[in-house]
């Protein structure tokens, strides 16, 4: 497939027309600020970016599909759970030197019931911590301590 031939979704990409687009432009992803009793979710990544360390969940934003959608898609997803979109957040950039440069848009939200967290394939485990001190990006720790979730 050339790259001009009916490429409609990520699926649709080789893997080398995939990483080329990475190294060529920012990738538009949502991260997601879960959170409960004054705890948030955070995930501890089983790949790269960030592979073994504390991360909030979220990722990339797919063609024709609105922010909102792709929140409730990636806990879904990540987590295995519904969640209520309580707000947006701020916009910020994640640098990954040589690999990715994401726009990140941040959302607040919350379970919508009390169903377990199931992990996807990405992460290896999770916690609910009153903190952010553990996740890995200065970025991530500081948007969390200006969303006011954990008072």
């Amino acid at each position: 497939m050339n790259s001009a031939q009916n490429v409609h979704s990520l699926k649709d990409l080789t893997l080398r027309q995939y990483n080329r687009i990475k190294a060529l432009v920012p990738l538009v992803g949502v991260e997601l600020i879960v959170h409960k009793d004054n705890k948030m979710l955070i995930c501890k990544r089983k790949v790269g970016p960030g592979k073994g360390k504390w991360a909030l969940p979220g990722g990339r934003v797919q063609k024709d599909e609105t922010l909102q959608h792709a929140v409730l898609r990636k806990a879904k997803e990540e987590l295995g759970i519904e969640v209520k979109i309580d707000k947006q957040l701020q916009v910020n950039e994640a640098f990954f030197p040589g690999v990715y440069h994401y726009v990140v848009i941040e959302y607040l939200v919350s379970p919508v019931d009390d169903k377990p967290i199931q992990l996807d394939m990405q992460h290896s485990e999770y916690k609910w911590v009153e903190s952010p001190d553990e996740l890995f990006e200065a970025r991530a720790k500081a948007q969390v301590l200006a969303s006011g979730v954990l008072r």
